[in-house]
């Protein structure tokens, strides 16, 4: 079995995000970063045509110059919206300025800004950067994370604020993703589970234009905290990143991928370091006399010997996808974990972007060598590879 699958060499443009506002309609935040160097920072609209084999740009929104390039980006496809995180200039930043969470809209076919540029205290530091953005399931919320490992819960549309910012107690701030009633935040060495106040999702229903302006903002607690799994345990040496996801369908399921640490001293041939990755199935029972629900490690699969560097959940629930250090991109049974589609190959350098379209027909990636490639997802699937 083969499937159908296309790369597109994209000049000048390198990528760093990706998201589908429809099935064929897809949005690229991309360009040179924040260092001049020639290649301008833009986001562009995209309509895929004949099965990935045509991607025709069909609108595009160029940054101001020496800002960052859309390095993150969460879209609202029913609203044709999306929230990126866009690092503001080194003269800003060194202001201590970094106007870094961006909402646009796609209007007839035309990609515009909505609103001004905002801010969430990530300017105090011109070292702190955003770089992770999600939405929630119902669309209500934004999780906005940054490398100082603060993450600010915004309502959508209006991007306020809604909680008092979380700080992460240690770790490595690697990923966000929502459940119905709890965030989760996952580190390289612990799983943070935050619950949600319930008043907060429905802040932009309530008429908030009509609040004081000082309102006392619910905090975010933790719920559970859940050590990473020891890698001897799973197989490897070593311990890494967590990368989130909850299953769309399933919110008593979560996954998270768990990269290997390199090894000790130094080796002669890099490309010869093996850095394991797997991918791990978590599930919530109850248990103990307290009938209280609670995270337990259920299964894991060693992927592959490189680095996961980005994953994604389809809409559906049932299929999983990867991108890895080895420039690779996999898709695998989200129930049994077993590998179903390879790419060996699919960019020259590693993957820096990954998404399935809303129906789970396609899937796309992205690259900083300018470069995305397109795969159709089939209905069904013997495993193969590329």
């Amino acid at each position: 079995m083969r499937t159908q699958h296309a790369i597109h060499a994209l000049q000048n443009f390198p990528v760093w995000s990706v998201g589908f506002i429809s099935d064929t309609r897809l949005v690229l935040g991309g360009g040179g970063g924040s260092g001049r160097s020639g290649v301008k920072n833009k986001l562009r609209l995209y309509e895929i045509q004949d099965q990935g084999n045509v991607i025709e740009l069909i609108n595009e929104s160029e940054l101001e110059r020496d800002e960052d390039a859309p390095m993150t980006m969460a879209v609202h496809p029913t609203d044709g919206a999306l929230v990126c995180g866009v690092n503001s200039s080194i003269e800003s930043l060194q202001k201590g300025t970094n106007e870094h969470c961006r909402l646009y809209v796609v209007r007839d076919n035309t990609l515009s800004p909505v609103g001004p540029a905002l801010s969430y205290r990530l300017g105090l530091n011109s070292n702190v950067l955003q770089n992770v953005t999600t939405f929630s399931k119902d669309f209500n919320l934004i999780a906005v994370g940054s490398t100082d490992n603060e993450v600010v819960v915004l309502s959508y549309p209006s991007l306020s604020v809604v909680a008092t910012p979380f700080h992460i107690p240690s770790g490595q701030l690697y990923g966000l993703d929502f459940s119905p009633s709890s965030l989760l935040i996952t580190t390289d060495t612990m799983l943070y589970m935050i619950s949600l106040p319930l008043k907060i999702a429905a802040k932009d229903q309530e008429g908030s234009e009509d609040e004081p302006h000082e309102v006392k903002l619910p905090e975010l607690e933790i719920e559970q905290q859940i050590p990473l799994p020891p890698l001897d345990v799973l197989g490897g040496k070593g311990d890494r990143g967590a990368v989130r996801v909850f299953n769309p369908l399933q919110s008593e399921t979560m996954y998270t991928v768990i990269n290997s640490a390199p090894p000790s001293g130094r080796s002669r041939n890099l490309k010869a370091v093996e850095r394991k990755s797997y991918l791990v199935r978590w599930e919530r029972a109850t248990t103990g006399k307290s009938r209280k629900r609670t995270w337990h490690f259920k299964k894991a699969r060693n992927i592959g010997k490189r680095a996961i560097t980005v994953f994604d959940i389809s809409e559906s629930g049932k299929l999983l996808a990867y991108g890895a250090s080895d420039a690779s991109v996999g898709v695998l049974d989200a129930r049994t974990l077993a590998p179903l589609l390879t790419i060996l190959k699919a960019h020259d350098f590693p993957p820096t972007a990954l998404q399935f379209n809303p129906r789970s027909s396609l899937l796309v990636s992205g690259s900083a060598d300018a470069s995305v490639r397109v795969m159709v997802i089939p209905m069904t699937f013997s495993s193969c590879r590329l």
